[in-house]
């Protein structure tokens, strides 16, 4: 594993994508020992290309929020939330848009998240959509990624429904 630290070499969203990985080996080697009127030094170096590819992406991030609550069964819900991913130009996470996100369920005592409907993300990565309240649970929002942007699952906000 070779760990890069963002702020040091990710400059620009150019830099995400299909890495190339390659091997370098370098070794000095002296003798220091002046005895005979002669010291000695001697480099080398090594290097390796083509041992294989990474993905290097961007880091994502997700909210949700639904309102009102708690709702009347079959009133509706609106369900907002935002998608950004990190800018490497100014460290700061900034809005993805006309990005692809699920919005998920899970209704009260169930274990998983199913797939309610697909949103794309707007203006500063704005989600906005509506959905009729049914039964207790909670709503979130889920990212599958890019090729240069990560996975992002949002919090689930639970939503009572009378």
């Amino acid at each position: 594993m070779i760990a890069v630290a963002p702020q040091d070499y990710l400059y620009d969203a150019a830099d995400a994508g299909t890495w190339k990985v390659a091997g370098v080996y370098g070794r000095t080697t002296s003798d220091n020992d002046d005895s005979d009127d002669h010291i000695s030094f001697d480099y080398g170096y090594d290097m390796w290309g083509g041992l294989g590819t990474t993905q290097v992406k961007r880091a994502a991030k997700l909210t949700t929020d639904a309102t009102p609550e708690p709702v009347t069964k079959g009133k509706t819900l609106t369900v907002k939330g935002t998608l950004t991913r990190a800018d490497w130009e100014t460290t700061k996470y900034s809005g993805y848009t006309g990005q692809p996100v699920a919005l998920q369920f899970k209704a009260k005592g169930a274990t998983a998240y199913k797939t309610v409907k697909t949103v794309t993300s707007g203006s500063k990565g704005a989600l906005t959509t509506t959905v009729a309240a049914s039964a207790d649970g909670s709503y979130r929002y889920k990212f599958a990624g890019t090729t240069t942007t990560g996975t992002a699952t949002a919090t689930g906000d639970y939503v009572d429904v009378k």
